[in-house]
């Protein structure tokens, strides 16, 4: 072992010392006082990507991803804002009748606009070779290219 490699030994044994001493201190931001990792990241003065692997090697587990109730994007008033996708039954795909990994097609790429008429039943492969066919001949077309909006909830309320 060269002095560099055991210079390094010694940073990542004297780093793991302090983090194990703040663990508690982390779990209480992050079970407790509910804080996101990145704001638990902004309070120590590290990357999100730093914490979230000194908490891994901590042994602290993530939340779930999906936030529940109010702090749900797509709830709005205690109410779902993507109503469509209780409303439409998903059987089978419009294009290709597959039954297999559905899922629900905007025809006009805006995300917002959750009429039914704009709706339709597509597998994901011919999801995405919608999606990418629109984006390929407004590329050729020298139109500006579509892009999905993002998920309802971000900015608007649904239209549905």
């Amino acid at each position: 072992m060269n002095k560099q490699q055991a210079g390094n030994d010694r940073r990542k044994a004297e780093a793991e010392k302090l983090w194990a001493k703040r663990k508690p201190e982390i779990e209480w931001l992050y079970n407790v006082q509910q804080f996101p990792q990145a704001k638990i990241a902004e309070y120590f003065s590290v990357t999100l990507a730093g914490i979230q692997k000194v908490m891994k090697r901590l042994g602290i587990k993530p939340r779930t991803r999906a936030n529940v109730g109010k702090r749900n994007g797509n709830f709005r008033d205690g109410k779902s804002s993507r109503l469509y996708r209780t409303v439409i039954t998903k059987d089978k795909c419009r294009k290709c009748d597959a039954t297999d990994d559905l899922g629900i097609h905007h025809k006009n790429d805006d995300h917002y606009d959750n009429r039914l008429e704009n709706l339709e039943v597509l597998c994901n492969s011919c999801h995405m070779s919608e999606t990418k066919r629109k984006w390929w001949a407004a590329k050729k077309a020298g139109l500006k290219t579509p892009k999905s909006n993002g998920p309802v909830g971000w900015d608007r309320k649904s239209k549905l």
